[in-house]
């Protein structure tokens, strides 16, 4: 592939990109309602329009478009989305936090191998938490971790669960991660459902053949000690 051809297409790549995120930029300005009143509302208050009004002018909300839009795309271009304005700090810092990774700034600034398998996870964890979504796909969240940090990984994602009132789909070959983190439990055999139901009846009381021989190959701590 020539020079040319080659920055022809990474200019193509570029046009689709800036006409993605002005797509989506444009969906979110086009929301309704009034995006600080709805701040206020998520926070529990009710300010006047004053204050109402000054904070539109301190978030820049009442710049014309294309300000917002350019500034919004920078932003995001240097990995920042925000700040939190209850919290006046930055939201990729703020998440970084709760996943107990309190040096954000390093960890931002840090490439993939130069972090750890844990805090790699939880960095993932983090971008999935950005936006606050509804409900966060987990898939295999806490795979290649130690016991230990499978289990901070596991707490800290209930931690954000509760805080942002997310929605989890787990999933998982960990039967003790699912038996902790799941209020439904699905059973997949290749790639069809093989059997559901609430933990509880799915852990202990499942009569599907499949099920009761996945739960019985998960190892325990009994047996006889062997002496020597």
């Amino acid at each position: 592939m020539s020079k040319k051809q080659l920055l022809s297409r990474l200019l193509q790549i570029v046009v689709v990109l800036v006409g993605i995120s002005f797509i989506t930029f444009l969906l979110t300005y086009l929301s309704p309602g009034d995006p600080v009143e709805n701040m206020y509302i998520s926070m529990g208050q009710m300010p006047s329009e004053e204050i109402v009004e000054q904070t539109r002018e301190e978030m820049g909300l009442n710049d014309p478009f294309l300000t917002q839009y350019v500034r919004w795309l920078g932003n995001c271009l240097h990995g920042d989305f925000g700040t939190s304005y209850s919290l006046r700090q930055p939201v990729t810092e703020l998440l970084l936090e709760r996943m107990r990774l309190p040096d954000g700034d390093h960890v931002m600034r840090s490439y993939p191998f130069q972090l750890s398998g844990g805090m790699r996870q939880r960095v993932g964890i983090a971008m999935g938490m950005t936006y606050q979504p509804k409900l966060l796909l987990a898939d295999e969240p806490t795979s290649a971790l130690d016991v230990t940090t499978q289990a901070q990984i596991v707490r800290q994602m209930m931690e954000l669960r509760a805080e942002y009132h997310t929605g989890i789909i787990l999933v998982t070959h960990n039967i003790g991660v699912a038996a902790y983190m799941a209020d439904h439990i699905v059973v997949m055999r290749n790639g069809r459902i093989e059997d559901q139901g609430d933990r509880e009846q799915i852990l202990h009381a499942s009569r599907n053949p499949y099920t009761r021989k996945l739960i019985a190959s998960v190892p325990s701590m009994g047996g006889e000690w062997l002496e020597h």
